[in-house]
């Protein structure tokens, strides 16, 4: 479920920003800066996967090419803000994915089928490995 989040510089972060679904820092107390909208983890897997046809995790990740872009209107999180924080809506750029696939109907039909190989070859170690 879409939630508004908010950005944090804190104290006891070494200068680095953090992003969270909260208002007040848990850690050291402070109010954040509205940052518009995000979705949970799952709900980016889900996008990812219905953007790109394959499984958000597993063992072909790190075997495949880049095969999106992060949508430029909503800046990959797929709901752009209304009334600083009032409402969101979906991205009408990205349909509310966040994502644009980059490779041809082509190029996915074959990263699919090596993607689903190393994953069927992952299953088969695992299997008689126990």
């Amino acid at each position: 479920m879409p939630h508004r989040v908010w950005k944090h510089e804190c104290p006891d972060c070494e200068g680095k920003s953090k992003t969270l679904g909260v208002e007040r820092c848990p850690d050291c107390g402070t109010l954040g800066e509205f940052d518009g909208w995000g979705c949970t983890g799952i709900e980016m897997m889900g996008r990812y996967q219905r953007v790109t046809g394959l499984p958000p995790i597993g063992p072909h990740r790190k075997h495949l090419p880049p095969l999106t872009l992060r949508c430029y209107d909503c800046q990959g999180r797929g709901m752009v803000d209304v009334n600083h924080g009032e409402r969101y809506r979906y991205c009408p750029s990205c349909m509310g994915t966040g994502l644009f696939l980059i490779r041809t109907p082509e190029e996915m039909e074959e990263i699919r089928c090596q993607a689903q190989e190393i994953i069927r070859r992952a299953r088969e170690e695992n299997d008689g490995g126990g």
